[in-house]
């Protein structure tokens, strides 16, 4: 096997991409954004034709209403879990997070209310459905239960 020396270049391409197919291999093209933490994400432009209502319109990129920036970020903002955006201060998503707790919260506590009122209306209908069972095998015992003729007409071939 041949030794081969890579040049400055290529190195510095392994480096940053790694070892797998990198850059244009053709398909469709992808367009190099940045997150406002910093992050690089190669992803096929979102183009959108809108409509303003002062009449005015064109063709916009719905990935830069994600929060993408197609410049990196001089100024670097903190990913926010709660909301999957960007905060400021570590303060903005403490209060973030906390909003999401109480919203949360405030809802599990109307739905174990909902599920609460719902259980007379279940056990209601669980005793519908014995007594259905009940008569529909007071009926199958007054046919006999063999023949079917209960669910199905004689037909009279004469």
């Amino acid at each position: 096997m041949q030794n081969r020396v890579l040049s400055p270049e290529a190195k510095r391409q392994i480096r940053d991409n790694g070892f797998g197919i990198s850059g244009s291999i053709g398909g469709i093209t992808r367009q190099k954004y940045f997150t406002p933490d910093g992050r690089e994400i190669l992803a096929i432009p979102s183009l959108r034709g809108y409509q303003s209502r002062d009449g005015s319109g064109g063709i916009r990129d719905a990935n830069l209403d994600n929060g993408w920036l197609l410049q990196p970020p001089t100024a670097l903002k903190l990913y926010c879990r709660y909301c999957d955006k960007w905060h400021d201060t570590q303060a903005d998503i403490d209060q973030c997070g906390k909003k999401r707790n109480s919203f949360i919260s405030r809802y599990q506590k109307e739905a174990e209310k909902m599920t609460a009122d719902a259980i007379p209306a279940v056990a209601q209908l669980k005793s519908d459905m014995e007594k259905m069972k009940q008569m529909l095998a007071q009926l199958l015992a007054r046919d006999g239960g063999n023949n079917g003729s209960l669910f199905q007409p004689e037909i009279d071939n004469t």
